[in-house]
This record gives C-alpha cells, sequence and structure tokens, in this order.
C-alpha cells in the first residue's frame, strides 16, 4: 500500500470515490481505443461464442491476421464484462466478500492489460513481415512502410507458460489461501479445473462411479475424460447442453496447458468456463436402447468387463428419451439454436 497511483489503481490505499473516478476515467479511455482498433480490422463484433471458440480453440490454427482479429474480439468482451462487473459494485455497500470480489477483479484487469500489450507487440511483428513483403514485390515504396520507423517496440508481459516452479509456488498460494494481488499464477488452477470438470461431469451423465482394471477392485483403471467423450455412436444417440465437438475441443485445449504448459491467450479462460455452464448444469439426453446397453458399451470401450464398473445410483441430469423425441429434440436444436432449445427446457 502506498500513495495513489494510476498505474496501479487496485492495489493503492485511497477512497471509494478517487478509486471509481480514475477507474472511469482511464477505462472510457481504454475501451474507445480498443473499439478504434476493432473497427479497423472491420469484423462483426456479434459473433456467438461456438463460432468464436471453433476459431480460438483450434491447436492447428496459423497466427495469421484472422486469428489475431477474432483474439482482440474476446479481449474486448472480456475487458467489458469485468468492466461492468466492477462498476456494479460502485453503489454497493462493501461487504468483506465485495472487497475481495473488487480487488479480485481489478488485479484480473490489471494483468490483463498487461498481456494485451504483448499481444498487440506480437500483432505488430506479424504487419512488419507483411509489409515487408509488399516493398520486396515492389507492391509498395519502403519510405511508404509504416513499420520501418522503428526498430523494436516496448512491450509489457507476464510469464505465460507454465513450468515445476512456477506451479509450486501456486501451490503454496492455494494451500495457505492466499495469493499476491499480481500473482496470475492462478489462472493454471482455472485451466485444470477446467478439464476435471469435463471429466466429472461425463462420469456423471453416464453414470459412472469408477472403473476398476479387474473384477476383484484391486486397482482403478486409469481414465481420461476424452475417452469418455469418444464413446461409439455418442454423438448420433444423444444431445448434450452444448455441441459435443466442442466439449471435445475445450477439452483438447486444456489438455495442451495440463501436458505442456501452453496458455498463452489466458482471457478465453473466462469465455470458456462461462460457456461450461450450461454443459454442467444443463440436461443430457440419450436414446433409450443406447443408455440401457451403456453397460456393454462402456466395457468394450475400455476392454474390461462389466464387473469391473461400479455404477452410481442414477445417472445426474441425464434424460433417456426415445428415438422420436431425440428426433424432435435435434430438430429444434436445428431450427432455433442451442440457446433458444435451453430457454425452452427450461420452461419444461
Amino acid at each position: 500500500m502506498g500513495t495513489n497511483s494510476l498505474q496501479y489503481p487496485n492495489i493503492t490505499e485511497r477512497s471509494k470515490e478517487d478509486f471509481y473516478a480514475n477507474f472511469e476515467n482511464m477505462s472510457d479511455e481504454l475501451n474507445r481505443d480498443i473499439l478504434v482498433f476493432l473497427d479497423s480490422f472491420a469484423i462483426k463484433k456479434q459473433l456467438d461464442d461456438y463460432t468464436l471458440f471453433m476459431k480460438l480453440l483450434d491447436p492447428n490454427a496459423p497466427m495469421d491476421n484472422s486469428w489475431f482479429r477474432y483474439h482482440f474480439l474476446i479481449m474486448h468482451r472480456v475487458f467489458d464484462e469485468y468492466r461492468g462487473k466492477i462498476l456494479t459494485l460502485k453503489d454497493e455497500e462493501y461487504s468483506y466478500k465485495d472487497f475481495y470480489l473488487l480487488e479480485g477483479y481489478t488485479s484480473f484487469l490489471r494483468e490483463m492489460c498487461f498481456d494485451i500489450s504483448s499481444f498487440v507487440y506480437e500483432y505488430y511483428i506479424l504487419k512488419a513481415k507483411e509489409y515487408a513483403e509488399y516493398v520486396n514485390n515492389k507492391q509498395m515504396k519502403s519510405e511508404e512502410n509504416p513499420f520501418v520507423r522503428f526498430n523494436s517496440l516496448p512491450k509489457m508481459s507476464k510469464t505465460h507458460k507454465a513450468d515445476c516452479r512456477s506451479l509450486l509456488n501456486t501451490s503454496e498460494g492455494v494451500l495457505h489461501r492466499t495469493f499476491y494481488k499480481d500473482d496470475v499464477h492462478a489462472t493454471p488452477i482455472v485451466t485444470f479445473m477446467i478439464r476435471q470438470m469435463i471429466e466429472l461431469r461425463m462420469e456423471e451423465c453416464l453414470g459412472i462411479q469408477v472403473i476398476y482394471e479387474d473384477k476383484e477392485h484391486t486397482a482403478i483403471k486409469k481414465v481420461v475424460g476424452s475417452a469418455y467423450l469418444d464413446l461409439p455412436f455418442l454423438e448420433s444417440v444423444s444431445v448434450f447442453p452444448i455441441p459435443l465437438d466442442m466439449i471435445r475441443r475445450i477439452y483438447s485445449w486444456s489438455s495442451e496447458y495440463v501436458h505442456r504448459g501452453v496458455s498463452d491467450e489466458y482471457w478465453i479462460i473466462y469465455y470458456v468456463r462461462k460457456y461450461l455452464i450450461d454443459f454442467i448444469f444443463g440436461t443430457v439426453y440419450m436414446e433409450l436402447d443406447f443408455f440401457n446397453g451403456l453397460g456393454d458399451t462402456i466395457a468394450s470401450h475400455f476392454n474390461v468387463s462389466k464387473e469391473c464398473i461400479i455404477w452410481r445410483n442414477q445417472p445426474i441430469n441425464l434424460c433417456p428419451v426415445s428415438d422420436d423425441e431425440l428426433k424432435e429434440i435435434c430438430d429444434e436444436i436445428k431450427r432455433k439454436g442451442y440457446s433458444k432449445f435451453r430457454e425452452n427446457e427450461w420452461k419444461r
């Protein structure tokens, strides 16, 4: 704690009025800059989450202009939502919880501003190479190239790639329930949790308690979430609250972090977590005959006997339906989309 600082508004000692006066001025200015930047891309700002994730969670997607455009779009969405979260607390009488919510929101936003700077720098490098090609191909005169004026650009960034040391530090913060205000290493915890959420939700809806290696139940079989997602015919005989291919894509993306420590564009985490809420709480509809044969299907898929599978008393938020009912649900989703279908589902 110290004197007021415009650079770190969330970790300085100041009155509530001073904080919000500084925050509103700075965030309004930054929001205008981001909107101008987005307008220069000439892309739609109302893309749905599914389309965005299809672009952003593809590990093989090239880092081209399009890739940067979609990242800048979701950056603005996350920035705008967190800015709104902070402003909603302006007129509240702070409780103990509200104070730490505000502290957390502003810390995340501050860290994100560091990394947006780094991300813009990477985009600058891409454009510099692109314009250099124009000059080499005689499509532009060298003096017209706007990227030759600077040999380098300053950039701010946090270290993104995880290593055993950063995770050790993170684990200490989790263990003692303490985080430093500028500790961005909370990010891997959420990524791990996203992966685990998908694995546990798949076990819940399939009704699986545990799978053993043998009939004597002496050793638990090692099963990863992708194995559940790849059950034979699962996509054709069931309807999930969000598209199954997107669940697979999110799981694959989170696994990249778990195994390789790669989660550079961590602002995606906020939207991925939000997108999964319907999957976690929504109902999975499954064709009745497939549901009745789950024991044989799972045993065959994992190469164990049926006696190795311990079942829950009942699956969680799984609704077996007839062929005709499943077809009606699929047709409704095709007509209205997943969002409208879920709205109607809550009314049922």
